[in-house]
């Protein structure tokens, strides 16, 4: 279960999340920052590997976590090989 320190954006987004992701003025840094301030852990574990996924892809499984207040481990694509 998740315990962000901050709302999801969903509260504050007048949308929904495609619209959300489509909205692309952060670059994946910045969204990577706000992950870390809203679950107080970063997104990528250093003693794990990957994901290894392209930059776009990553940028939606972000924001997914951002606009859902939901950590990574929860993303529906998270475990798909």
């Amino acid at each position: 279960m998740s315990d962000p320190k901050d709302p999801p954006y969903r509260y504050f987004w007048d949308g929904d999340f495609d619209s959300f992701v489509a909205n692309d003025t952060d670059r994946v840094e910045e969204a990577l920052v706000a992950y870390a301030h809203m679950f107080g852990r970063p997104f990528f574990n250093i003693e794990e590997q990957g994901p290894y996924v392209s930059d776009d892809e990553l940028k939606r499984w972000v924001d997914w976590c951002l606009y859902y207040g939901k950590p990574r481990d929860e993303y529906p694509l998270a475990n798909k090989d």
